[in-house]
Order: C-alpha cells, then sequence, then structure tokens
C-alpha cells in the first residue's frame, strides 16, 4: 500500500506543477469536428508540448475527450478540433497518442485510488474481515485526496494565455464517489470504518478552497450517513455517527 501510495503522491504532485500557469477559459466544443480513435488500449500517453506546438502552427484548437489512463475502444471519440483536419495532419495529431495493453500508477494516478480501494474492499469481505487493513488504505486514500484538492479537474493548455489544448481528467466528483461508495457498500455496519471514512471527508472538507469540491464531500457526507444510521442497530454507535456528520 504504501508502494502504491508513493508512487501516485509522485505523479499528483507533478501534474499540479504542471497546472500553474493553466488558464481555464476554453470555448465551447459541442459542434466541434469529432476524431475518432484507430486501436483499443489503455490511452497511456499523449504528448501535450507537441500537440500544443501543432494546435498553435496550424491555428487550430482541440478538446482531448478520452481521460488519459482509461480504457479506450476503437472508433471512440478520441479527440475534437475546431478545424476539418486533413489526412497527413490527422495522422500527426494520431501519433501524439500512446495506447498499451496494461495500466501503470506513474501514468495515471487515478489507478493508485482505484487499488487502495480494491484492497480495502477485499479487507472487510466475510472471508477475510481484516478491519485493520481497510483503515491503513483509507489513511493513505485520506493523504492522496488531500494532494489531489490542489489539482484542477481540466487542463487547458495555453500560449500567451491563449488555450489551445484543453484535456479532460477524472474530476473530483466522479474520483470521490469511486472510493467512497464500494467502502460505504461493504462496510457501512462497522462504526470503526464508517468514522475513518467521517475523518477522511471531515479532513478534506477542512482543506478544500474549491466550493464544488467542497459540495462534493458534503453531498458523500449525506448519504454515507444515511446508509449507515441504517444499518448500525447500536445505541452507542449511533450516538458517534451523529457526531461524526455533525461535525461536517
Amino acid at each position: 500500500v504504501l508502494n502504491i501510495y508513493k508512487k501516485a503522491k509522485n505523479r499528483l504532485e507533478k501534474l499540479i506543477d504542471s497546472e500553474k500557469n493553466n488558464n481555464q477559459n476554453f470555448p465551447d466544443t459541442e459542434e466541434w469536428n469529432c476524431y475518432k480513435t484507430k486501436t483499443s488500449g489503455y490511452m497511456q500517453d499523449v504528448v501535450l508540448g507537441v500537440f500544443l506546438d501543432f494546435a498553435k502552427e496550424n491555428d487550430c484548437k482541440f478538446e482531448i475527450v478520452s481521460i488519459k489512463g482509461n480504457f479506450v475502444f476503437k472508433d471512440e471519440i478520441l479527440f475534437k478540433c475546431n478545424k476539418e483536419l486533413g489526412e497527413e495532419q490527422l495522422e500527426e495529431v494520431h501519433s501524439f497518442f500512446s495506447f498499451s495493453s496494461s495500466q501503470r500508477i506513474e501514468d495515471n494516478y487515478v489507478l493508485a485510488f482505484k487499488q487502495m480501494t480494491e484492497i480495502a474492499v477485499k479487507s472487510m469481505s466475510p472471508g477475510i474481515n481484516d478491519p485493520g487493513t481497510a483503515l491503513i488504505c483509507i489513511d493513505y486514500l485520506t493523504q492522496l485526496f488531500e494532494i489531489r484538492l490542489n489539482k484542477k479537474d481540466q487542463i487547458v493548455l495555453c500560449d500567451e494565455d491563449v488555450g489551445f489544448v484543453k484535456v479532460s481528467a477524472v474530476d473530483f466528483k466522479s474520483l470521490l464517489y469511486s472510493v467512497i461508495t464500494p467502502i460505504r457498500t461493504y462496510s457501512k455496519h462497522d462504526i470503526v470504518v464508517v468514522l475513518k471514512l467521517f475523518t477522511l471527508l471531515e479532513q478534506l472538507n477542512h482543506k478544500s478552497k474549491n466550493h464544488s469540491y467542497s459540495k462534493t464531500i458534503k453531498e458523500e457526507a449525506k448519504t454515507l450517513y444515511k446508509d449507515a444510521k441504517e444499518a448500525i442497530k447500536s445505541e452507542t454507535d449511533l450516538a458517534k455517527l451523529e457526531d461524526a456528520f455533525l461535525k461536517l
């Protein structure tokens, strides 16, 4: 778990550092030309520097629709462009993408959240019943989410404050939901794990400077409270649950 955490931490910090000078203004892309993938596989990388140079040289703008690290199916929309591209231009743009048959945390920090969540859920299964491992995973997930709070939900590559390439990413709301939901589902009866999840949410709410992120955190807290209240029978545990919820 520690190794997974370290790799994801390094990847996240690099991404956050690369976002410092990004302008978030970008035109609506709904009517743009759509271009599809030629192959199936995990989108391992996009050479963003070269992508930005191409956009400037050809006086066009792009939205990269597929999310790095996700599995992309052949003929799925890969990117959009505000201009119609010729065959040679398309070949060049497709060369900026690389696909793989496997995933790596070094390329996709979201994989670390997924792996830690799976370990936590598996440890709470009836055959294993090891809440201690689940608690450790939640501690590391809390630290990763604290770093993720500093990352923007989308990246816009700019030159002289003009946005040329918009890059889609897994947004904070989806990421938090994908972690909290399975752990909540398997552990809502266990007050110790539930309280640890509330600690995670309380920490994030305290440190969040983004209104949208704070709203998401509170929504997850309400759902956790509702599910746990229905699953827990002990009056003492219910009182602790109430206290944890009210802290948010």
